[in-house]
């Protein structure tokens, strides 16, 4: 997997419109929610009495 590059994401995100901007916003959203359902996940099965 390629290494994240700030800047290039920067000069990315300055050249989209709003309206872009809005779709990204939405899709790294989405991304979260996904991330954090993982993680809840992950924490509940390392409960005790889990496994």
């Amino acid at each position: 997997m390629p290494r994240f590059d700030s800047t290039e994401f920067g000069r990315l995100l300055a050249r989209l419109s709003p309206q872009e901007l809005r779709q990204v916003e939405g899709m790294v959203a989405e991304a979260r929610e996904r991330a954090e359902a993982v993680l809840e996940i992950d924490a509940r099965g390392a409960m005790p009495g889990n496994g």
